[in-house]
Parts: C-alpha cells; structure tokens; sequence
C-alpha cells in the first residue's frame, strides 16, 4: 500500500508507488524542467526533523522501502 496523507507517506514493504511533480513559476504558471535541472526528494521521520533519513537526486529516480 502507497499513501500520502498531511506530509506524512506510508510505503508498505514490498510495494511501490509514483508521485507526481508539479513545477510552478512565481506567477502560477507551469515551468519547463531544463536538462541542466535537478529535483531534490528529501524524507524526514518528522517534518521538524533536520536529519534526513533518504535523500535523492536528479530528473527520475526510485527508492524501496
């Protein structure tokens, strides 16, 4: 099972699941990713956590649980 529910996501073992990103300008409007881009995935065992317990780089990536 794959859900995301108030910053919080829940990955069962075994299973796998997508999120989709959206990129916006300031003005609202879409935003064209550049090769020269990179998106940053960051995973806290609490939002007020500052240590990162998975930490991702780069257009398209995966992770386990």
């Amino acid at each position: 099972m794959f859900t995301i529910e108030n910053n919080t996501i829940s990955v069962t073992k075994g299973d796998s699941g997508f999120i989709a990103i959206s990129v916006k300008n300031p003005d609202g409007t879409d935003y064209e990713l550049r090769d020269d881009d990179t998106l940053v995935f960051s995973v806290r065992k609490k939002l007020s956590s500052g240590e990162v317990v998975l930490r991702k780089e780069g257009a398209e990536f995966e992770f386990s649980p």
